[in-house]
């Protein structure tokens, strides 16, 4: 009986030692790559600058950093001189080094570190900071036999204001000038050709621009995740399961995020996604496993009563991604995001509001050559009680953050304006004239606000604060690691209270890569 028994063990192991033999050659012999260039230093706008042109276009997505999936993705186009080249040597530069880490990466553990340092003032009536704002930080990326990765983004400075996407605690003491630091990114993670998986600290940015999108923005503070993708040729899923934050007080509220996505990418001109994101809060509320399984839906889980608690809460938003590239030099994009929607007449009839969003955007690159202009025009509207709850915990907030767009919700924007580069003068001249309305139930002003029930109202809702203005950009390339940028907001007319957007941003930073080969 001993040996039998032994003898069935046996063959449980020899399939074990096998799979993991295939699972470690895969990762060897796999062809992908999953490097992402970096969300911040200048790298964000200067894809979103070509990605308007009509390049990048075999790498764009609606999940956000894109991936750096081909070498050539700007290089081919060096050959070709023009106002945009010294955009295309930019991010081709790190696409080098990402290629190089992952060939280097073959032999032993490798490392790509990108520090650097910045410097930012602000003046003007809405300035968030007064002094000079330090700002140390180091960007770096490890790789082990190609696939396995983890990236590490580190940040400190003396105005906490200063940096965009912070969610770290400022302290009463100072260290070497600075009085607060924060790890913005910290994951690890896996991937080939067909499946990624990585876990840490990070933000998911989805929709059809590269930051600022309706829903899930790279303007959100960070939060500790597990993502799950699958790739099968023209289809990507992305599922992901975060914990946002603990809210210390006599409930002890634990709020979570989840959600799931399906992309259509064609990967040269079109690009549609839909899917749904959930907030999930309640008192002391662990990890509720029927929103962790990655093939469920927030409907069913909620309307059959499968949640891990009676006193949970749940919010959910539906959207739908568009990105299409109609010409070579004519970009369309979109979002359509429902969080309510009254399919009744009589629900409408007697009082009850629908709570949707959308926003599109028109790009035309009509000049390429010596002089480099894109003009643009988008609008925007998210309605009255659109990411709120009536739990103010399920609100579409973290950290006294929004999550979504920095307009909040209850607003609404039109704007136009134009984008210029020539090839004699590394630099991004924008300019954008534009109105922003804002109502009193917008979450820009109370993010965890509270509301016993959604009731119709004019909008924008309550005293309506109206800004029209003028938005100057200038993003200069002075050499290769220094970059300059200004940016200045000019009220032309604005009334109401927290109305007021003026201001101007100065910002000097110098980053330097190096590489540390076989660690």
């Amino acid at each position: 009986m001993f040996h039998s028994r032994v003898l069935s063990i046996q063959p449980r192991i020899a399939i074990f030692f096998i799979a993991v033999y295939i699972f470690s050659e895969l990762c060897l012999f796999s062809n992908s790559l999953a490097s992402t260039f970096p969300q911040d230093l200048d790298y964000s706008n200067r894809i979103e600058v070509l990605l308007d042109k009509g390049e990048l276009w075999n790498v764009n997505s609606i999940f956000h950093p894109l991936d750096i999936s081909r070498k050539d993705s700007t290089s081919s186009h060096l050959a070709h001189q023009d106002a945009f080249n010294w955009v295309r040597s930019y991010l081709d530069e790190y696409s080098c080094l990402a290629f190089h880490l992952k060939k280097s990466s073959s032999s032993g553990l490798s490392a790509l570190l990108l520090p650097g340092i910045g410097l930012s003032v602000q003046s003007g009536a809405a300035r968030h900071y007064e002094k000079l704002a330090l700002q140390p930080f180091i960007w770096s990326e490890a790789r082990f036999r190609y696939n396995w990765y983890a990236r590490l983004y580190i940040r400190a400075t003396n105005e906490s204001a200063s940096l965009t996407h912070f969610s770290g605690i400022s302290r009463s003491i100072s260290r070497a000038s600075m009085n607060t630091g924060e790890i913005d990114q910290s994951v690890i993670g896996y991937q080939n050709r067909w499946v990624q998986i990585e876990y840490g600290r990070n933000r998911e940015i989805w929709g059809p621009m590269v930051e600022e999108n309706l829903i899930l923005s790279g303007n959100a503070p960070s939060w500790e995740r597990l993502m799950i993708q699958g790739n099968h040729r023209c289809f990507t899923y992305r599922w992901f399961f975060g914990f946002l934050e603990a809210i210390q007080n006599t409930d002890n509220i634990q709020r979570y995020i989840v959600g799931r996505a399906l992309e259509y990418n064609n990967q040269k001109n079109f690009i549609l996604g839909i899917g749904e994101v959930s907030i999930l809060a309640g008192p002391n509320r662990s990890l509720d496993l029927a929103y962790l399984n990655p093939l469920t839906l927030h409907l069913e889980v909620e309307q059959n009563d499968r949640c891990n608690h009676i006193d949970n809460y749940q919010n959910a938003i539906w959207f739908l991604h568009l990105d299409w590239l109609v010409v070579h030099s004519l970009r369309l994009n979109g979002s359509i995001l429902i969080d309510e929607i009254k399919l009744e007449r009589q629900e409408i009839r007697e009082g009850d509001t629908e709570n949707l969003g959308w926003w599109g955007r028109v790009a035309w690159t009509p000049t390429t050559d010596k002089i480099g202009i894109t003009f643009f025009s988008s609008y925007l509207r998210i309605n009255t009680y659109t990411m709120q709850h009536t739990y103010p915990y399920c609100n579409f907030v973290t950290r006294n953050q929004l999550l979504g767009h920095p307009l909040g919700n209850d607003a609404d924007q039109i704007n136009a304006g134009m984008r210029i580069t020539t090839m004699y003068l590394p630099g991004l001249l924008e300019l954008e004239y534009g109105r922003i309305r804002w109502g009193d139930n917008s979450l820009r002003f109370s993010p965890y606000r509270l509301f016993e029930e959604f009731s119709r109202v004019p909008f924008p809702s309550g005293q309506v604060r109206t800004n029209r203005y003028i938005l100057v950009k200038l993003n200069s390339q002075l050499s290769k690691g220094l970059s300059v940028n200004i940016e200045g907001h000019i009220d032309l007319k604005h009334s109401g209270e927290d109305s007021a957007l003026e201001v101007w941003t100065f910002t000097v930073r110098y980053q330097i890569p190096f590489f540390l080969t076989n660690i």
